[in-house]
């Protein structure tokens, strides 16, 4: 948009000369909105989860032990992302027309610190002798919800205002709902009976639709997968911004080759997907295809 490439009237609302009018420019902005049910483990049960294992007590110092664990036997807690276990669902929520999952499930060997899951990453730094717990993060991989990203103003250096509309579709509710029911009866399962303490969020005493909808709206965050404001499409697509060839449509010598030509978030991570158009880029500018 600050080169001139984008809505014309958004453009010209911020002095920018217009090179190339083209209206799909920050439009159909997804993601993966989130939200966590999260246990604490009995009182007895101290130093069995990840929290309590990588800090040296009553510190926020990393402990060594696992440290050296690792790097010696290549086992321990440091062996884990913290998140690299779950599964795909469908739930009653997902498009009649569509038959994959629209629910992701990760489970967290840990304990949340806020309702808020990136809010934990933060607080955490700052917490001593964290309570061990569990956590089952439910993930509404195929939003229906759709944002944009537009300029604050014509200077490079200002962040662009980012709307993601979170939510603004009522399908995406249901799907996180029915994943934070789902993370309650898996925690209730016998694996866990050992282990399993207190209901820390949302709370036993958040149970109806109404309930859960206002707690996801409060505590909801993202699962990193920001794609498709320069969505891929045919030529005379209307939000389309580049081509199969990731070629800028009505430029020259220009490609976009990164998740924001993706048209639709895939059901699962954004990650591999984005190293794929990397992949694709380079072998057709090695093809030499202008």
């Amino acid at each position: 948009m600050l080169s001139g490439i984008g809505p014309r009237e958004k453009l010209e609302r911020h002095g920018i000369d217009v090179l190339h009018d083209l209206p799909g420019v920050g439009e159909n902005l997804q993601d993966q909105p989130a939200a966590v049910v999260s246990f604490e483990c009995p009182k007895n049960k101290r130093g069995i989860s990840v929290t309590s294992k990588i800090r040296i007590p009553h510190t926020t110092l990393p402990h060594p032990g696992p440290a050296l664990e690792w790097l010696l036997q290549k086992t321990g807690p440091l062996c884990s992302t913290g998140c690299d276990h779950g599964g795909f669902f469908r739930t009653s929520a997902a498009s009649q027309d569509c038959p994959s999952p629209d629910l992701q499930m990760r489970f967290l060997a840990a304990r949340a610190v806020t309702a808020d899951g990136m809010g934990s990453f933060t607080k955490f730094r700052d917490i001593t002798d964290h309570p061990d717990g569990f956590s089952f993060q439910s993930i509404a991989v195929r939003p229906k919800s759709r944002g944009r990203v537009v300029l604050a103003s014509a200077d490079p250096e200002a962040k662009p205002t980012i709307m993601t509309n979170y939510l603004t579709n009522p399908r995406d509710f249901g799907t996180i709902r029915e994943g934070i029911r789902l993370g309650r009866r898996l925690a209730e399962q016998p694996a866990f009976a050992e282990v399993l303490g207190p209901e820390v969020f949302p709370g036993i005493h958040v149970q109806s639709d109404t309930e859960l909808d206002a707690y996801i709206s409060d505590s909801m965050h993202t699962a990193n997968a920001l794609v498709g404001t320069c969505r891929m499409g045919p030529l005379d697509g209307a939000e389309s911004v580049v081509d199969p060839n990731m070629r800028v449509i009505g430029t020259m010598n220009l490609r976009i080759c990164d998740a924001s030509i993706m048209p639709k978030l895939p059901g699962g991570q954004s990650g591999a997907c984005t190293v794929m158009i990397a992949e694709n880029a380079a072998e057709i500018l090695l093809q030499g295809c202008k």
